[in-house]
């Protein structure tokens, strides 16, 4: 009974805790991605809309330009994962202009799943990303690669070999990293 009770006050903290973070920082992030998407979409669709707090629920919506909400439950998992990119990326922006703890932001195939027109706005997002944040990316898809060269030109490329694999490690005014492994 002491070891149930005891887990039930620490589940009524992280509750609570959990809680606290969503009303202090939601409102924050859901601006940023709103933004971040419309950037990755060239306009198309302006808001994230997640009426459940922070989990993805029957009510969770991406709003075009002319104010038409589409429910997840609709988009396709690219879609999905280019509106989980724009969170993240809102989500460490927020926490960074709150006095937050800078650290590296890491991703990995991140733009796998994503037509090329999706794909080429979620590199501009990467890119946009990472002039206020190191970003380290790790892929082995060419198109991928490609994809961020075209939404950032400066990248400046240092190739790293192994007996195993080629990898190339890229760097833009030391402030942004994407480790790109080739097969």
């Amino acid at each position: 009974m002491r070891d149930w009770l005891t887990l039930q006050v620490a589940h009524a903290i992280a509750q609570r805790a959990r809680d606290r973070f969503i009303a202090d920082h939601q409102p924050g992030v859901f601006a940023r991605a709103g933004a971040q998407i419309s950037t990755a979409t060239g306009g198309s669709w302006v808001a994230i809309r997640m009426p459940d707090g922070e989990r993805a629920g029957e009510r969770s919506v991406i709003v075009d330009r002319d104010g038409d909400h589409t429910p997840f439950s609709e988009l396709s998992a690219g879609t999905v994962g280019l509106v989980y990119l724009c969170l993240r990326a809102g989500l460490v922006d927020q926490l960074a202009d709150e006095g937050g703890i800078e650290l590296p932001v890491l991703m990995d195939d991140v733009l796998t799943d994503l037509d090329p027109e999706r794909r080429a706005g979620a590199a501009r997002v990467i890119a946009d990303l990472a002039t206020r944040h190191q970003v380290l990316y790790f892929t082995c898809h060419p198109e991928q690669v490609a994809a961020l060269r075209e939404a950032d030109p400066g990248l400046r490329e240092v190739v790293l070999r192994s007996e195993e694999h080629t990898s190339e490690l890229q760097s833009h005014s030391d402030l942004v990293c994407r480790l790109l492994l080739e097969k």
